[in-house]
């Protein structure tokens, strides 16, 4: 690296459990391949002469819950030794007084040593001309601090395809197409205004805006309309969009990183829309994603001291009235909030493949492990384990199943997979692959949630799969609504040619039951049998031999047996 490196990065770090989450960019610096690891693996890479000073501003900004700016070095994993500035602040994230989240942006400036630290940074952005990001945002902060009641617009441009248009032309190429967009901006703003680029392909902008008027708006749209003309670079016409995230002052925040943050969510809901998208900011957007953040460290330290369990809901057979196998289901006991169910984290889990494949496989270690203990029991149990599309599509999933089979001593038909369509969505050919070989190993691979997603019956056929589920949304007015009764009965029709078994979610009542048993659906889960329960509670329910149906209804299922897994 040489002097001319800036980069920004970002933090976040819960005091109360240690639990720390890296930015993309910052973990890439530090060759961490996890975005989520220890206060103490953070404070590794801070140079040894700077490292206690670094932790004792932590605590302090713990204690005081207050913000702080500090300068020190890192160390990376080449030997590097780079100059950092940080600013920090301090959140509340629930009504505990002890609930706080330490949010840091760092400012990673160049190679350096001691020297560094008095060595002022760059101002200007070496290929564009334009401001570098961390003076933006310096100025940025002078411009709020001297317009507290006037209305400010941060404008944050990411061009759309960049990357193709780098692979397609080369870095020079794409460096033209840059320094024409800067030069476009340029001469776009006022003087006043303020213009950084502050990434590859990424553009800021700042201008004070009059209230109660759509100057806001105006300057925006001035923004986007630069892109309408093509640039030329080798005597080629290329036509580009953006997409842009806007922010308004104080609406969607009073400080600079508050702002910065707005402008991210907006960005991203713009780019979600498609190319030459601009989104604006909800004023809520920042506390929820703090909250988000708050939520996965939680999780972080749910895995680490066991808060989660797992509860186990029969399946039965229509036609023998056998438990045929159980549906495991995460519940998390967490120290505050109590009981949280699966939709109450697992969508924050989502967010981030890393901690979603750490949870996917601590509940497989604790499925498989109380499969084998309950085949010690002399009870043979199939459990169906829901499995993440981030979990099956890692490189490394079929050794990692393969490997806890082993490790648990469990055969691989006592475990089944429960995966929704999106699994299968973008990457079929390897996925499909993937699970063939573990359905080839013994492995039962079931469709979950059908109906309710991507499904087409047409393809259904070239999936690996030996199961459907259909989701509980079309057994809920089976009784009384055709159009589910109709789509009930062509599912059950094609997936009896196809030799696929079915099984129905959500049964509650006794005319659910009886008209899915007229229909010919192989089994059924739901309260109509059985609630969800801990293992102890499921090795009762299986003693106690009670055959009456949850509900009060006439339908008995007679003595329960369990069918061999």
């Amino acid at each position: 690296m040489g002097d001319d490196v800036s980069i920004t990065g970002r933090y976040w770090h819960e005091p109360a459990t240690g639990a720390f989450r890296g930015s993309a960019a910052l973990s890439a610096l530090l060759s961490v391949p996890s975005r989520i690891y220890s206060r103490h693996e953070f404070l590794a890479f801070v140079h040894p002469d700077d490292r206690i000073r670094v932790s004792r501003m932590m605590d302090e900004a713990n204690s005081a819950t207050s913000t702080y700016d500090i300068r020190y070095r890192i160390v990376t994993r080449d030997d590097h030794v780079l100059s950092v500035c940080e600013h920090a602040k301090m959140h509340r994230t629930g009504p505990d007084s002890e609930a706080f989240l330490l949010e840091a942006l760092i400012r990673i400036e160049s190679d350096g040593d001691d020297e560094m630290h008095s060595r002022l940074p760059i101002e200007k952005d070496r290929l564009t001309g334009l401001l570098a990001r961390h003076e933006f945002f310096r100025r940025f902060e002078n411009m709020i601090r001297d317009h507290p009641v006037d209305r400010i617009v941060l404008v944050n441009i990411d061009l759309d395809r960049f990357r193709v248009l780098n692979d397609s032309i080369g870095h020079r190429g794409a460096d033209v197409a840059v320094c024409e967009i800067a030069r476009r901006l340029e001469a776009g703003v006022g003087r006043d205004v303020l213009l950084a680029r502050s990434g590859s392909d990424e553009f800021l902008v700042a201008s004070v805006v009059s209230r109660g008027s759509n100057q806001a708006g105006d300057f925006v749209d001035e923004l986007a309309a630069i892109f309408l003309d093509p640039i030329v670079i080798h005597d080629i016409r290329y036509s580009m969009t953006a997409s842009t995230g806007v922010a308004l002052f104080p609406r969607d925040g009073k400080t600079s990183d508050a702002l910065m943050q707005s402008s991210d969510a907006a960005l991203s809901d713009a780019k979600m829309c498609g190319g030459g998208a601009v989104c604006y900011a909800n004023a809520g957007d920042r506390t929820t994603r703090l909250n988000a953040f708050s939520i996965e460290l939680d999780m972080q330290r749910a895995i680490r001291e066991s808060e989660f369990v797992m509860d186990y809901q029969p399946m039965f057979d229509f036609r023998t009235r056998d438990i045929i196998g159980v549906e495991a289901l995460l519940r998390w006991r967490h120290p505050t909030r109590g009981l949280l169910m699966p939709s109450e984290f697992i969508p924050h889990a989502e967010q981030n493949s890393v901690l979603m494949r750490e949870l996917g496989y601590w509940i497989y270690d604790h499925v498989f492990a109380q499969v084998h203990e309950w085949r010690k029991a002399g009870r043979r149990i199939k459990a169906w384990i829901n499995t993440s599309p981030s979990q099956v599509h890692h490189q490394h999933f079929e050794a990692d199943v393969c490997s806890r089979l082993l490790k648990h001593d469990v055969p691989p038909s006592s475990i089944g997979l429960e995966l929704t369509e999106r699994t299968f969505m973008g990457r079929r050919s390897e996925t499909v692959q993937t699970l063939q070989n573990l359905k080839d190993l013994g492995v039962s691979i079931a469709l979950d949630d059908f109906g309710v997603d991507y499904s087409s019956l047409a393809y259904t056929h070239l999936l690996p799969i030996d199961t459907i589920k259909i989701d509980r949304a079309f057994i809920r007015e089976i009784e009384t609504d055709r159009y589910e009764k109709s789509i009930v009965h062509a599912i059950l029709s094609i997936a009896s040619e196809l030799g696929l078994h079915v099984t129905a979610e959500g049964v509650e009542k006794a005319g659910q039951y009886r008209m899915l048993s007229e229909m010919g659906c192989n089994s059924f889960q739901g309260f109509i049998s059985a609630r969800p329960m801990s293992p102890a509670s499921f090795l009762a329910f299986l003693v106690s031999g009670n055959g009456k149906l949850a509900h009060s209804s006439r339908v008995e299922i007679p003595q329960r047996r369990v069918a061999s897994a």
